[in-house]
């Protein structure tokens, strides 16, 4: 199993201490899927070090506050590529 959290320092200890309560079959990764590029390299590490992605389980979502229709231009554009691009990204 291969956890995938965003980069930043809370994340990461979060992200490698999930997987070390799952035991040593479940690797944290950390990276920024927002970033390009960034999907494809985490898929190529899961597959040289796992030999394949088998199944793939995408639970990104971005919140910010307020109602869609009153966001800016940049809250939005980032709500939208957190929870579709991500997606997007990863199964290609």
């Amino acid at each position: 199993m291969v956890l995938v959290e965003m980069s930043d320092l809370r994340h990461r200890r979060s992200c490698e201490a999930a997987a070390a309560a799952m035991g040593p079959d479940c690797v944290p990764v950390v990276a920024d899927l927002t970033a390009p590029g960034a999907a494809d390299a985490v898929v190529h590490e899961i597959v040289a070090r796992f030999g394949g992605l088998d199944i793939l389980v995408s639970n990104a979502g971005a919140a910010v506050e307020g109602m869609i229709l009153d966001l800016d231009e940049e809250k939005l554009a980032h709500v939208i590529t957190v929870d579709g691009g991500t997606i997007e990204a990863a199964l290609r």
